[in-house]
């Protein structure tokens, strides 16, 4: 797992954090990619009762996606579809986690960071 995407499990609760305050936890492709494997190991997870999303720092929740990847995955069709595919997979899978989640929002909170919230 990246350092970018934390979670930490402790009495039932799940606590997935974006690590990247210094973006303010903008969300780039593999954490969409994690976000997903994640979701699907939590709902599997009989320990786990609850699943809560925060942002690292007061500054932000998220910033939404991490537009210094546009160009990368912007610059063709093809490759758009292949991002826009990574964040539409993580948020069906929070949507349909069969756990309740809670976005434990604290500061910006724009853009995908909404979406996901």
């Amino acid at each position: 797992m990246s350092r970018d995407l934390l979670i930490q499990r402790r009495d039932g609760v799940a606590t997935v954090t974006f690590n990247r305050p210094q973006q303010r936890n903008a969300i780039h492709y593999e954490m969409w990619r994690e976000i997903a494997r994640l979701m699907e190991e939590c709902g599997k997870d009989q320990s786990v009762r609850v699943v809560v999303f925060r942002g690292a720092g007061q500054e932000a929740f998220s910033a939404g996606a991490d537009i210094a990847e546009f160009d990368r995955y912007r610059k063709n069709s093809r490759v758009a579809r292949q991002y826009s595919r990574a964040v539409e997979e993580a948020l069906d899978a929070i949507a349909t986690l069969p756990k309740p989640t809670i976005a434990l929002i604290t500061g910006f909170c724009v853009g995908g960071g909404c979406e996901l919230a």
